[in-house]
């Protein structure tokens, strides 16, 4: 089985990032794929309590707002070997 994630660096935006969740829920996963949603942000963001309705969903912590961080810690809580990355807030 292939393995892809979705990595998302999310800030406070907790019904946008509920949203963004919900699509990659319904997404059609082909044949011989899984995937899963890393989400990184601070230990005071919001976006935890979200991810628990979204089974695919996992947590990462970053050290700090920096976009960089938030998608270093998505990058090192995957061994996926397909990343994409996607905005709780396009």
């Amino acid at each position: 089985m292939r393995r892809a994630a979705f990595i998302l660096a999310t800030t406070h935006r907790r019904r946008l990032l509920d949203l963004c969740l919900s699509r990659l829920d319904a997404q059609e996963v082909p044949d011989g794929w899984d995937y899963e949603c890393i989400v990184s942000g601070t230990s005071e963001d919001f976006g935890r309590a979200v991810i628990r309705k979204h089974t695919r969903a996992r947590w990462a912590e970053s050290p700090d707002e920096m976009i960089g961080h938030k998608l270093r810690a998505c990058v090192h809580g995957t061994d996926a070997e397909l990343l994409i990355w996607v905005g709780d807030d396009d």
